[in-house]
């Protein structure tokens, strides 16, 4: 309670990226004067790194399967019930090495591989040979 020496605060009672003083005020309990001593400590309470938790993904699928990628999990442990803003990106991946073969393509309303393949016709329409 605030009445003991300790004051023990929950998890979450404390605003993130917020700075608190705390003032101690110790008295005599028993003693007919009013004799107190004061004290401020100041605590600053930061920030966690969100967490993201995407599943559905390590899987071998046909080009005819639906693939379904899901980031429902990701949270912010400092404020549990934030909404959050989701943006995905697709790198297309060579087969023999792993490494990406150009840049990423934000991916809007459209799936990822609709992307690839419209990059890759106009590739092609350009006289240029698509990687990967």
């Amino acid at each position: 309670g605030l009445g003991g020496p300790v004051l023990t605060l929950p998890p979450l009672t404390l605003a993130a990226n917020t700075s608190y003083d705390f003032t101690l005020a110790v008295c005599y309990s028993k003693s007919s004067t009013a004799a107190c001593a004061h004290d401020v400590v100041r605590v600053n309470v930061g920030t966690s790194a969100l967490r993201p938790a995407l599943r559905g993904g390590g899987v071998t699928v046909r080009s005819t399967q639906q693939v379904v990628l899901d980031a429902s999990g990701s949270s912010d442990p400092d404020d549990p019930a934030a909404a959050l803003e989701y943006q995905w990106e697709c790198v297309r991946v060579r087969a023999d090495t792993n490494a990406h073969t150009g840049t990423g393509m934000g991916i809007s309303d459209g799936a990822c591989v609709a992307i690839v393949e419209a990059s890759s016709t106009a590739s092609n329409a350009s006289g240029t040979t698509p990687q990967g």
